[in-house]
């Protein structure tokens, strides 16, 4: 009995098969290649006239496991509207703030009242520029450099400036030697704690996601905004050395974070290995 051979199609078909690939990657963030495919897609081993094979085992795999993805919890929470994510996201930033504000709040709180508002106010509207530019649909165009450079200076700035405010109280003693570094592990800790749920929605909510995406360092950026905002209404240290430190010093923690993981989430051959299963 002759072996079956392969069916083989003709290079338009192939590349509108290539075409809605494209389309459901953009839509579930699918960066796994399809090798049989787009090897057949090179202009080099393309003649006229000549017909490509195509592995139709592995399309219909890649295609099914798309699919799949977009019927789990996180495809359907992606597939609400941009402004219901954004939303959701800056909410859980806000509702952070004042938990805190209300449950564990600074002795010093009382003390600066007005400094306290604006800095409030200043977080606020950059987590919600940070954020929104984050959220953006993909029909619009990824953030550019100096976009990605304001929001970095934004997060970065806000935390900066009010660690050389003036206090009219001077707050609790900073410490030295190890309860220095302790009081340091002990507003890192907690910042972290309150930028990681933030950060985890934000990435969750994102379409985009992997090496090169500035979307995700925008979601840190909001994430560490209000990680810092937290802070200002909790922690009762006020001196610079303390806040640049243990305050300022969790963005770029999470931004090295971010990369880290971008690095490791996005291995081209185990993204092959995970089609391929």
């Amino acid at each position: 009995m002759p072996a079956t051979q392969p069916e083989r199609v003709s290079p338009e078909v192939v590349r509108e098969l290539a075409l809605d690939i494209a389309f459901l990657r953009r839509l579930t963030d699918e960066s796994a290649r399809v090798a049989p495919l787009e090897d057949a897609l090179s202009v080099e081993s393309i003649a006229p006239g000549e017909t490509v094979a195509v592995e139709d085992a592995t399309l219909r795999a890649a295609v099914r496991q798309l699919l799949v993805r977009e019927q789990s919890l996180h495809g359907r929470w992606r597939a609400f509207n941009t402004r219901t994510r954004t939303a959701a996201v800056l909410a859980l930033g806000v509702t952070l703030t004042l938990a805190f504000a209300w449950a564990y709040p600074s002795s010093t709180l009382s003390s600066t009242p007005i400094s306290l508002a604006a800095t409030l106010m200043a977080s606020f509207i950059g987590m919600a520029a940070i954020t929104t530019d984050a959220m953006r649909p993909l029909s619009h165009p990824a953030p550019s450099r100096r976009k990605l450079r304001f929001a970095f200076a934004l997060a970065l700035g806000i935390p900066l400036v009010v660690s050389f405010l003036p206090h009219p109280s001077a707050g609790l003693p900073a410490g030295e030697g190890g309860a220095f570094f302790a009081n340091i592990g002990a507003c890192l800790a907690v910042g972290g704690g309150v930028a990681m749920p933030v950060l985890l929605l934000a990435l969750a909510s994102l379409h985009r996601l992997g090496r090169g995406q500035p979307r995700s360092l925008l979601a840190a950026a909001s994430a560490g905004l209000v990680a810092n905002t937290v802070l200002v209404v909790h922690c009762p240290i006020l001196s610079t050395p303390h806040q640049l430190i243990g305050h300022v010093g969790l963005l770029p923690l999470l931004l090295t974070g971010i990369l880290a993981w971008q690095s490791l989430s996005d291995n081209p051959e185990r993204e092959t290995q995970q089609v391929q299963r």
